[in-house]
């Protein structure tokens, strides 16, 4: 999505994902919000955000043509950000930056990342003492076309725009093949499994566990996950072989090692991933 901070897939510079909604919404509702704060305090986290269109990412998601550097990335003005279930909402800059306070209390909090003509996404976390450090400065948010989602879409055989909701998961560090599960009272609530195919270089329905390709959390569906999932917040666990995974990097935690929960809204992909085994991350 969904988000942190840049890995390397075949020599390309990747960056952090995730994003949209509006202000002051539940899961599986709309509304509307104010403005972020502006004061530095110690009692909120300050995040600063870059949002950019990066619908130049090749459909095959390999590295643009003539060689390692990164796709084109257009900084994004008017993206409006917001918290769920709160009235705080900012709005990116011609350059593309904004900066959301959140109360540091460790309360699960969600938030959307808005902009007219692109897909829209909601990501998830625990604000305590090591939020937003863990991720670095700005966060980055790449955002991708209806139009790119489409294609994309085609890839896992489902219609654009989403009719339910999207989970794009990943493992974030170390890399290796992994299997997501839908776990809890929402398992049967979850469609058809995806994941990113090594040897296509695109989503399949066919593959049957994650790549080893490293950087693809931050790609529009991340390593994999599920289509046409009902609204609500749901469970997944990333299979024994990812290791011990003891902590959500974006989600919310679950009720076991190897698990995090994420919110889902109808419309939006919400992007989750766990650190697992020695990740500094």
């Amino acid at each position: 999505m969904p988000v942190r901070y840049s890995a390397v897939l075949l020599g390309v510079v990747l960056v952090g994902s995730l994003l949209l909604v509006g202000c002051g919404q539940s899961v599986g509702e709309g509304g509307n919000g104010g403005s972020g704060g502006t004061d530095p305090d110690p009692e909120f986290a300050s995040v600063e955000m870059y949002v950019f269109d990066w619908s130049a990412l090749p459909l095959n998601l390999t590295p643009a043509a003539g060689g390692s550097s990164s796709p084109r990335e257009v900084p994004l003005e008017g993206v409006k950000v917001c918290q769920l279930d709160a009235d705080n909402c900012v709005t990116t800059d011609s350059e593309g930056l904004t900066e959301i306070f959140f109360p540091r209390d460790g309360k699960e909090i969600a938030f959307t990342i808005v902009h007219e003509g692109y897909g829209r996404w909601v990501v998830s976390n625990v604000i305590d003492e090591r939020f937003p450090e863990l991720f670095g400065s700005p966060v980055r948010f790449p955002l991708y076309t209806h139009e790119y989602l489409e294609a994309i879409a085609a890839q896992v055989e489902v219609s654009y725009p989403w009719e339910k909701g999207m989970a794009a998961l990943g493992r974030w560090a170390p890399q290796g093949e992994v299997k997501f599960i839908p776990v809890g009272p929402t398992a049967d609530e979850v469609g058809a499994a995806f994941y990113f195919d090594d040897d296509t270089l695109r989503y399949s329905l066919e593959a049957d566990a994650t790549g080893i390709i490293t950087g693809i959390n931050d790609f529009p569906l991340a390593q994999g996950g599920f289509a046409e999932v009902a609204p609500g917040v749901h469970q997944f666990e990333l299979s024994v072989e990812a290791g011990h995974c003891t902590q959500a990097s974006w989600g919310w935690p679950g009720d076991a090692p190897n698990r995090l929960r994420i919110p889902v809204l109808a419309g939006y992909t919400t992007y989750g991933s766990m650190r697992c085994g020695e990740s500094p991350f």
